[in-house]
């Protein structure tokens, strides 16, 4: 996503993207916003629904505008249920643009910009999003990425699923060593009372024996 973000700042300051993911936490917020070039104070992450007033949304925004002194910065805004919040983001986008504009023209020093990005969380349903507008036109970019961050998850190469057939792609990790047994001699000198005697095991008992043991291996391993 960094590189997404990196792209289109140099395209245009205002930036919406809508997202079927999770939303992001202050530390993958701060994390883009390095990777995108922007250090410690220079980047802020915010959640429309931590506010309860619209007095408190623009007090915040103006102490961070205020703060980068001219700086380059980057205000990320999040909001999730983008169709439920339509009238909300639409309103909020107004203000940060208007306070954007009214901050940098008070600061009295060459003012390098300020870049907005709303990120929107809409719901994966076919008819989910009946009253959201996902692209605004105008000044605003407008950007779908399924996923924000990418996963951590390991998949096999596409080469290595080639003329395998289903089952085998769920094989065992620990393929059990008892496929052929043969009759065991079971020498149980001195177990008895009387001299030594040779017990002949089935195979079938032999096999039910390994059984309890790989599954007992196995249930270790896990």
């Amino acid at each position: 996503m960094d590189k997404v973000i990196k792209l289109l700042i140099i395209i245009k300051l205002f930036l919406q993207i809508t997202t079927h993911s999770r939303l992001l936490s202050q530390a993958n917020s701060r994390a883009i916003a390095s990777a995108a070039g922007f250090k410690g104070s220079q980047s802020y992450c915010i959640s429309l629904q931590e506010f309860h007033t619209e007095q408190q949304f623009i007090k915040t925004l103006d102490e961070f505008f205020v703060a980068l002194g001219g700086a380059e910065g980057l205000l990320l805004v999040q909001c999730d249920n983008g169709e439920a919040n339509f009238n909300l983001i639409a309103c909020c986008r107004y203000i940060v643009d208007d306070t954007r504009r009214r901050t940098l023209e008070e600061i009295d020093i060459s003012k390098k910009p300020i870049h907005i990005i709303f990120i929107i969380q809409l719901p994966k349903i076919a008819g989910g999003c009946q009253h959201f507008i996902a692209f605004q036109g105008g000044k605003w970019q407008s950007v779908h990425i399924d996923e924000l961050l990418e996963s951590n998850e390991q998949l096999p190469q596409i080469e290595q699923l080639v003329d395998r057939s289903v089952s085998d792609l769920f094989q065992p990790a620990y393929p059990a060593r008892c496929d052929v047994i043969e009759d065991i001699d079971v020498d149980l000198d001195g177990s008895l009372p009387s001299g030594s005697q040779e017990l002949r095991v089935e195979n079938t008992e032999v096999k039910e024996k390994c059984s309890i043991y790989y599954k007992t291996m196995m249930d270790q391993t896990v």
